[in-house]
């Protein structure tokens, strides 16, 4: 049973398409990521709870659903960077035989969400607006919002890091001195073979990463922090976010034993499409609208219209999309329900590394996919920009499948 208490006063969003006139704390939920059904009580958009009423969602996960880190977070229109910015999201991890493996062996899983908390002049009050982000005052880097928290860890222990971008809009590229990463599972989806000693992790919005820790076999405390990135508009700055503390007894138990081949993904590159199966999608920005109004971002020349259907898709086949970013700064474009395979980036060949729903288009650029359909015939069925006030200035389109 979800109940909606929230209760700040925010100002009523601006009257416009997409964005009616409603109580600022209106929510509901969306369930990231999960391979859901988007009708009824399940993962359904059209869903809105008024302050101090409640929903009960209802679903069943697949049996064969793949297990990983998911999140929940509200998602009302023209109030989801408000809702989200203040915190109103939350972990959800599936487990099957697999994980319960890794447990048997000893092997810790810490379950990491990243986030940005912003803070008015005051210092006190928590806003949604990003744009203090270089002010060490009022944007803080947060870890299970936790402020520089110690990750304790035995020297040549390896620890298995399930990591959640929960910000609205912050790049996040994530390292640890004197560390690598191995990379095992994406966006909830284990990978076809681990990505091996990463120096860095490249979260945007929305992205989740599992990833394994090795301690190194000198105990000392080393810094977690971020590196800049640069998203074409805006810089997320490097900063330190906490501390990897190696102590203790050095680690005499197994190492991971890598990642989760009980349901291996299918490449979808093989075989060729139907010339009706692929599709384009054009993300633009409408510079006649000003910064933080919506239509200043759209999807296919159009910003969020919720009566608009973009297509029809059918159960049983695969599609091929396109997505051409005419923008000058990088989109995390995120795909409810049905998660995708990058198949091309700017027109260059992908080898297959497993699927995502969250992918960034690169400025200027193309980001190809495959996705299929297997059930939840109906919808709609959202795709949009993870950076939350795009999607909330317009960035986001819907679909069905029948």
């Amino acid at each position: 049973m979800f109940t909606n208490r929230l209760v700040f006063f925010l100002a009523v969003p601006k009257p416009g398409l997409g964005r009616p006139p409603r109580k600022a704390n209106t929510t509901n939920l969306h369930y990231h990521g999960m391979h859901l059904s988007p009708m009824g009580a399940a993962d359904n958009m059209l869903v809105s709870v008024a302050p101090n009423a409640s929903f009960r969602y209802f679903f069943q996960i697949p049996v064969n659903h793949p297990a990983g880190l998911f999140w929940y977070h509200a998602h009302v229109h023209g109030l989801v960077t408000n809702h989200v910015g203040r915190g109103a999201a939350g972990m959800l991890y599936v487990e099957n035989a697999y994980t319960d493996q890794i447990a048997r062996l000893g092997i810790r899983r810490r379950l990491l969400m990243l986030q940005q908390a912003y803070f008015e002049d005051d210092l006190r009050t928590l806003t949604s607006d990003d744009g203090a982000r270089d002010d060490p005052r009022r944007a803080l880097s947060l870890i299970n919002g936790q402020l520089m928290p110690e990750i304790r860890i035995r020297p040549g222990e390896p620890q298995v890091w399930s990591l959640l971008n929960a910000s609205t809009s912050a790049f996040y590229l994530l390292r640890i001195g004197g560390h690598t990463f191995d990379v095992i599972v994406e966006d909830g989806i284990p990978l076809p073979a681990p990505r091996i000693g990463r120096e860095t992790l490249l979260l945007p919005s929305g992205k989740r990463l599992e990833v394994v820790v090795r301690a190194s076999g000198t105990s000392g405390r080393y810094a977690v922090s971020y590196d800049a990135y640069n998203q074409g508009v805006d810089t997320w700055p490097a900063k330190a976010v906490g501390t990897l503390v190696v102590e203790g007894r050095a680690w005499t138990g197994p190492d991971h034993p890598g990642v989760d081949v009980s349901g291996r993904p299918r490449d979808l590159s093989a075989g060729n499409i139907r010339r009706n199966r692929t599709r384009l999608i054009v993300l633009g920005q409408n510079n006649n609208v000003p910064e933080g109004e919506f239509g200043r971002f759209t999807l296919n020349g159009h910003p969020w219209d919720p009566s608009y259907s973009e297509w029809t898709s059918t159960l049983g086949t695969v599609e091929e999309w396109v997505f051409r970013n005419d923008t000058e700064q990088d989109h995390p474009m995120h795909v409810h329900v049905n998660p995708f395979q990058v198949v091309r980036v700017n027109n260059v060949p992908v080898a297959f590394d497993g699927y995502q729903d969250t992918a960034i288009v690169p400025r200027f650029g193309t980001l190809t996919v495959r996705t299929r359909f297997t059930d939840f015939a109906g919808g709609p069925i959202l795709l949009h920009c993870h950076i939350l006030d795009h999607e909330d200035m317009g960035m986001m389109t819907r679909f069905e499948i029948a």
